[in-house]
């Protein structure tokens, strides 16, 4: 768990399908980049599945902020619905 993500700090979740992610090394890359950004408080990125699963802080960012977040990784996604 990430040092930013505080027992009591509101998160909501959202997940994504990236097309073409083609390996473990990529996917731990991805998940480093996204929890360096502020508000984003975890992230799992599944390349076996193309699965990214982001946990977030919505005082700090809000859902299209993490849509932007992961469309910047380069690949394209599509939001999946819980």
């Amino acid at each position: 768990m990430s040092d930013k993500a505080k027992i009591g700090i509101e998160t909501e979740r959202m997940r994504f399908k990236a097309h073409g992610i083609t390996c473990r090394d990529c996917a731990a890359d991805m998940e480093t980049v996204l929890t360096q950004k502020d508000g984003i408080n975890s992230a799992t990125v599944d390349y076996n599945t193309d699965i990214i699963d982001v946990s977030f802080n919505p005082g700090s960012m809000d859902k299209k902020d993490v849509y932007k977040a992961v469309r910047k990784l380069g690949f394209k996604v599509d939001i999946l619905k819980d």
